[in-house]
This record gives structure tokens, sequence and C-alpha cells, in this order.
């Protein structure tokens, strides 16, 4: 059976996901949620081999970009904390596009965008 469909990790999913608030932890969608592993210790004996802060809540978005920036290769510990801040600096961007300040400051640029049509 392969790990992903275990009875086991998706029990270790569904508690990471919802240990995350239902949200990704970079830009808080709460659709199409995947669990990422920051480090990969490879499938264990009895289940479970993540040690806490081994894996982070994504969307599929996030997921996806932060594939293409990293690659797909084994994890280390250095690549693992270059990721964490990468997810950290997404995170603070989406913050900051939720403000009402920059949300302001979008529609009137979009405005003038239309207006030179």
């Amino acid at each position: 059976m392969a790990r992903q469909s275990s009875p086991v990790w998706k029990d270790y999913r569904k508690a990471l996901i919802a240990e995350a608030g239902d949200a990704c932890i970079a830009c808080k969608r709460t659709k199409k949620l995947e669990v990422h592993h920051l480090i990969y210790r490879g499938p264990g004996v009895r289940g479970i081999t993540e040690e806490p802060g081994d894996c982070a809540v994504l969307c599929l978005r996030c997921h996806k970009v932060l594939h293409n920036k990293f690659g797909y290769h084994m994890l280390t510990e250095d690549l693992k904390n270059k990721q964490e801040l990468w997810i950290e600096h997404r995170r603070i961007r989406f913050e900051k596009r939720a403000t009402p300040e920059f949300q302001a400051k979008r529609a009137r640029n979009q405005a003038k965008r239309r207006a030179k049509l």
C-alpha cells in the first residue's frame, strides 16, 4: 500500500491540516490543501516518521510554486530552513495584500489603467 493512502498517513494529514486552522500557512487559502514535506525521512516501519516541524500545510498553488523554486530532490536541513523562510515571506506578502490600505491602492491603480484604455 502506498504511503499516502495508508490510514495512518491520512489521519496524520488530517491532524496537520486541522492544526494549521484548515488553511494554507502561506496564503490562508482553504481549498485544495496538501501536506508538504520540509524534510522527508522516508516511510517508517510503524507508520509516520515525521517529527514536529517536518511538514507544512500548503494549498496546491503554494505547493507548486515552492517546488518550482526549490525542486523535488531529497530535502536537507539547510533546504528546510530556506523553505521555511520562503513560506514566511509569502505569508507576510499575502497578509499585506489583505489590508484595506493595499486594497484601496490596488483599486486606484486599476482605475487609472482602465482610464488609459
